[in-house]
């Protein structure tokens, strides 16, 4: 779709921006680009600050709907389009608003430029993964750019847009929900229990994030893990040709796996070699070897058979802060900072990616997610110290309680991060590691992960 066919779109619809923070402000700017004298609607629960930016912006053709119930306003007025924006979760809206009538961001620029998308979703590793392909592709020689959550809100960008030129769309299961329209290339890295407080079921988050193939075409390219696959029983949506990436090669299957320590992609009944396994690299862990592995499929499907310039680039590739970030050495003990895990597999793929974890430090927000399997991980004797924070660390705290290995380890119950950081100074050997992993989300106790973490680290760097 060109821009001019979006706009004869959009031009005879009633059209409210619901949700205004950064997002829904982008949206305001691209439809008032558009559309200078066309009424729009605004709507969000902060009521002031809709008054304080029509003040400021003086357009005699806005509506606004504020304060608590403004979603019931907007619903009276009936518009034609709600574009949506990602904060506001789904099932608070579904009742006011038909989903057919419902649109994002997301899915506008999908519409014009899906052909040229490469678009990434997963539980954990989608911000990794979208910088390693967006720093192999410039290596390359391609033109790219990110997208999405690793930068500006993507309709700031449409006025811009160069031909030929790449997308790399970071995209979470909020802006997904929404689209009809899946991208070209399509990255799905993982799906686990996440976010359980924005959506009815796990299976309603699932699908959101399924949206990224569900659309796709026949000339289309997916790639997913063996745990995208077992969650779809072998079967995925979309018409997309889909290849898997995995350390190791299920029969009958193509896709990029290990094979005598190299990367080989099987694809259309020919073998290419990608690299070696064993590439030097600053990324720890075998998830982010996955990640990598997804990176270099992608680059064998848009043509690279040399892509010795896209290995450096993420061979040097040190990583993003708040994920397995190393901190520094304090009183003898090594601290990382990996305040970006919010599910329990994230927190036992850093404890076995750093790999000398003595103390570990978890807990956050309780949304309800199944701990069982991080409660037997650490059963098992991964790590000596164990400091428990609230909601979720008290939670495990209580269950590791219960089990007979308790006795041989050390569990500590901590109420803030000052006494977690306090007790793992005290308990953490010397030559060891200390690592903040929390397997949960940090609102309620700070605005985000990225506060969580910084917090943590200027904790580790003036305690004494």
């Amino acid at each position: 779709m060109s821009l001019e066919e979006l706009a004869r779109y959009l031009e005879p619809q009633r059209i409210v921006i619901l949700g205004f923070g950064l997002e829904g402000h982008s949206t305001y700017h691209f439809l008032r680009k558009l559309f200078p004298d066309k009424p729009l609607a605004l709507a969000d629960r902060n009521a002031a600050g809709l008054q304080s930016f029509a003040q400021q912006v003086q357009d005699p053709h806005l509506v606004l709907h504020g304060g608590d119930g403004y979603l019931e306003a907007c619903a009276r007025m009936d518009y034609a389009l709600v574009l949506k924006s990602p904060g506001i979760p789904l099932k608070d809206v579904e009742e006011f608003f038909p989903r057919e009538r419902m649109e994002s961001q997301a899915g506008l620029f999908l519409k014009l430029f899906r052909d040229r998308v490469i678009g990434i979703t997963g539980t954990k590793g989608k911000s990794t993964t979208a910088h390693l392909i967006y720093r192999a592709l410039d290596a390359q020689g391609f033109d790219a750019m990110a997208v999405g959550n690793m930068g500006k809100p993507v309709l700031d960008l449409v006025f811009d847009d160069v031909p030929e030129r790449l997308y790399v769309y970071e995209m979470s299961s909020h802006m997904l929900e929404m689209v009809s329209t899946s991208p070209r290339y399509a990255i799905l890295l993982n799906i686990y229990q996440e976010h359980l407080d924005h959506y009815k079921s796990f299976s309603d988050y699932a699908e959101a994030k399924l949206n990224l193939l569900r659309f796709q075409k026949e000339t289309d390219y997916t790639l997913v893990s063996p745990n995208v696959l077992e969650y779809c029983q072998g079967k995925l949506p979309g018409k997309g040709k889909s290849y898997l990436f995995d350390q190791h090669q299920p029969n009958g299957r193509e896709g990029l796996f290990i094979q005598e320590n190299r990367m080989i992609f099987h694809r259309n009944g020919k073998t290419y070699d990608c690299g070696p396994e064993n590439l030097k690299r600053k990324l720890l862990g075998q998830h982010n070897l996955n990640n990598i592995m997804a990176c270099l499929a992608l680059l064998n499907i848009l043509g690279v058979e040399d892509n010795h310039r896209a290995l450096e680039a993420i061979a040097g590739f040190e990583g993003l802060e708040h994920r397995m970030e190393y901190v520094g050495e304090f009183s003898g003990i090594h601290f990382y900072n990996d305040s970006i895990s919010t599910i329990p597999q994230a927190a036992i793929c850093a404890v076995e990616a750093i790999g000398n974890v003595d103390t570990l430090i978890i807990g956050g927000l309780d949304r309800g997610i199944d701990y069982h399997e991080l409660v037997d991980f650490l059963a098992r004797g991964h790590v000596r110290n164990v400091i428990c924070l609230p909601a979720t660390g008290h939670r495990i705290y209580e269950q590791l309680k219960e089990l007979p290995v308790s006795s041989s380890m050390n569990l500590l119950r901590a109420e803030n991060m000052e006494e977690a950081v306090n007790g793992a100074f005290a308990v953490t050997r010397k030559g060891m590691s200390c690592l903040l992993s929390p397997a949960a989300a940090s609102y309620g106790f700070y605005r985000n992960f990225e506060e969580r973490g910084r917090v943590y680290k200027e904790l580790v760097k003036t305690h004494g």
